[in-house]
């Protein structure tokens, strides 16, 4: 009876942990763009829009209503709509997950000057997803 309820335990926890190995997402939905750094932009029919990691547990990187988002191998930069019609401007380190906001698109362009990323650009959420569709 031990052995049985070992080998359940086992079956299990085995499979609760291939979850964390493969992300179901990434193939069943078109509401998700892959990141690099296993970072994922997830959506709900274009609403609702946020980063985190892949995993079902990782927490929220960047709060939902992004609006606008652009990246490179190391950092991610977005707009949302914080609250309202109150706009901020971010960047994420993905590397070591650090993140600065800003109140200004101006204040956004100056830093990513000084880290010299100003070749990154913004592009809007629904349209990366309508082009992934496609």
């Amino acid at each position: 009876m031990k052995q049985i309820v070992l080998l359940l335990a086992v079956v299990f926890l085995l499979s609760g942990c291939s979850n964390m190995l493969y992300d179901y997402r990434d193939d069943k939905s078109d509401n998700v763009l892959k990141l690099p750094h296993d970072y994922r932009l997830f959506s709900s029919d274009g609403e609702l829009n946020y980063v985190s990691k892949k995993q079902d547990s990782s927490p929220v990187a960047i709060d939902s209503d992004i609006i606008q988002i652009g990246w490179n191998e190391n950092y991610i930069v977005y707009k949302r709509v914080e609250s309202g019609d109150i706009n901020q401007w971010g960047i994420l380190n993905m590397e070591d997950g650090t993140s600065q906001t800003y109140t200004s698109e101006a204040g956004l362009n100056t830093r990513l000057e000084e880290l010299k990323l100003d070749s990154l650009k913004l592009t809007d959420v629904q349209d990366l997803l309508e082009h992934k569709k496609k």
